[in-house]
């Protein structure tokens, strides 16, 4: 389990994944979501603070001290990120 964690951590900060469609909305809605009619949404990540994450999602290190925990169950598509210190941002396709 410690390495498919540490797989996955690789995978999400070190390989860049081709771009996802833009979205049709032209505001947050309140979500914390910065959504633009040419590109994808972005989540600034807090602290503390999980947040689910799907296929083709993308978690981007904003500073070098970024350190994330993800908890994935075989099965299931979406996974659990939590921000443990630093910042770090959730680009959604």
């Amino acid at each position: 389990m410690k390495y498919i964690v540490m797989i996955t951590i690789i995978l999400l900060f070190g390989l860049n994944g081709c771009g996802g469609g833009g979205g049709s909305s032209s505001g947050n809605g309140g979500t914390g979501l910065d959504v633009t009619s040419n590109g994808p949404a972005e989540i600034e990540m807090q602290e503390g603070k999980t947040y689910t994450v799907y296929p083709g999602d993308k978690i981007v290190k904003t500073t070098d001290n970024a350190e994330v925990t993800i908890v994935h169950i075989d099965g299931h598509p979406e996974s659990s990120v939590t921000l443990i210190a630093g910042d770090a941002k959730i680009i959604r396709k």
